[in-house]
């Protein structure tokens, strides 16, 4: 009877070992808007890992928009960034002076050891 406990035990701990992990999910944790001294529109973003495996090969990609028409895009690679970690950057957008763009919309593309993802998050003010 021992034996068939410590077997039933055994099996449990190698099911729940090896469940599968999440797939990476990268957020934007934070974003500013501005100006450099320049005049030119700036967008500083930061995009954090809230998943559990690694993502690879993070691109950025910044698309400003002015009365509905594209004038814009910028794209910034991020290279990987591993589970609970996060990187920062500064996308300048060289077509904007003093006047900022109606809507920054952010996508942001990944890979990880399963598929390709694309994960769409929209920026409007």
């Amino acid at each position: 009877m021992r034996n068939k406990l410590i077997y039933i035990f055994i099996i449990i701990l190698i099911i729940f070992a090896c469940e599968p992990k999440k797939d990476p999910k990268i957020i934007v944790s934070e974003k500013k808007f501005g100006f450099v001294e320049s005049g030119h529109y700036f967008a500083d973003v930061t995009l954090k890992n809230v998943g559990e495996i690694p993502a690879y090969f993070v691109i950025l990609i910044a698309t400003a928009y002015t009365d509905g028409n594209e004038i814009q895009r910028v794209e910034r690679g991020y290279g990987d960034i591993y589970p609970t970690g996060e990187k920062n950057f500064r996308l300048i957008f060289d077509k904007f002076r003093l006047n900022p763009p109606d809507t920054v919309n952010l996508e942001i593309t990944f890979s990880h050891s399963i598929s390709n993802s694309v994960a769409p998050v929209g920026h409007d003010w």
